[in-house]
């Protein structure tokens, strides 16, 4: 990994990526913001990710309920 952390095969390595998964949802996030309004995340927008990030966390962050929340954001309205 980028931290120097090591596994081997792949069921380590999804043991590794769950346990960062607010991490990888986060650049998950970015990406779908920037793909959805052309514009990458800015550090003004950043509130927003993390409004979404905390609204989607108790459900575990599913991906229709991510898409959801950035459509019906600010950064998608107004961009």
């Amino acid at each position: 990994m980028a931290d120097g952390r090591k596994f081997s095969g792949l069921d380590e390595f999804k043991k590794l990526l769950l346990s960062q998964q607010e991490q990888i949802v986060r650049g998950f996030l970015k990406n779908l913001v920037t793909y959805a309004t052309g514009a990458p995340v800015s550090f003004a927008d950043r509130n927003t990710v993390e409004a979404i990030l905390a609204k989607t966390k108790p459900q575990q962050f599913p991906v229709r309920t991510l898409v959801h929340e950035v459509v019906q954001s600010p950064l998608f309205l107004s961009k």
